[in-house]
């Protein structure tokens, strides 16, 4: 089963060979050198059947620069992480290693005076449920009896 952090571990490492800069997740709110990528993922699983699901995961890839010519920078990054994302990326488990495709690549400039570069790429894919013992008897068939009064 994939897990997000997988996603981000394998995203995080495909930004840092193209772009040799650190890569954070969302949560490092100091103390982080410029320029720098941050990365963040938001899934939303939905259950297909007993053992598998189908997942959306959106990854919210925010790159900080230094440089004096941000827009000319933002676009060459953006450029950059477009043709290493078109084709997809491999993620990699504890247990399995699985290649997922990019269904889409949104690129905004955020903040005052464009602060800072972000990109959604948009996820889609199947995942399998981890089956366990069953830990309560599952119900076969059920008999009943109707009395019909009056």
């Amino acid at each position: 089963m994939i897990q997000d952090l997988d996603v981000l571990a394998s995203i995080a490492a495909l930004l840092e060979k193209q772009c040799s800069v650190p890569v954070y997740l969302d949560d490092v709110l100091e103390g982080f050198a410029t320029p720098c990528f941050f990365v963040k993922a938001q899934t939303l699983a939905r259950t297909e059947s007993k053992h598998l699901v189908k997942k959306h995961t959106d990854v919210f890839i925010t790159y900080i620069s230094e440089s004096k010519e941000k827009a000319k920078e933002y676009y060459r990054i953006g450029d950059i992480l477009r043709v290493a994302l078109a084709n997809g990326f491999e993620v990699k488990t504890d247990t399995d290693r699985r290649y997922l495709s990019v269904g889409s690549i949104t690129e905004s400039t955020e903040g005052d005076g464009a602060e800072f570069l972000q990109l959604e790429v948009t996820i889609e894919y199947y995942d399998s449920v981890p089956s366990g013992e069953e830990k309560y008897p599952i119900m076969g068939t059920l008999h009943y009896e109707v009395e019909k009064k009056g």
